[in-house]
């Protein structure tokens, strides 16, 4: 199960995932369908936007 909040992404702020972007990049290629909102705000919560 994924929840997405506001507030900081734990993974990253604890260290155990350097960037987000990769990782959606990834699950897109491997055919997993994120909508473009999603895939920004999760970008705008690790602060990669």
């Amino acid at each position: 199960m994924i929840v997405v909040s506001d507030s900081s992404p734990l993974g990253k702020k604890k260290g155990n995932i350097k960037q987000v972007k990769p990782l959606l990049d990834k699950l897109i290629k491997n055919r997993i369908r994120i909508g473009i909102s999603l895939y920004q705000k999760a970008l705008d919560l690790a602060g990669e936007s």
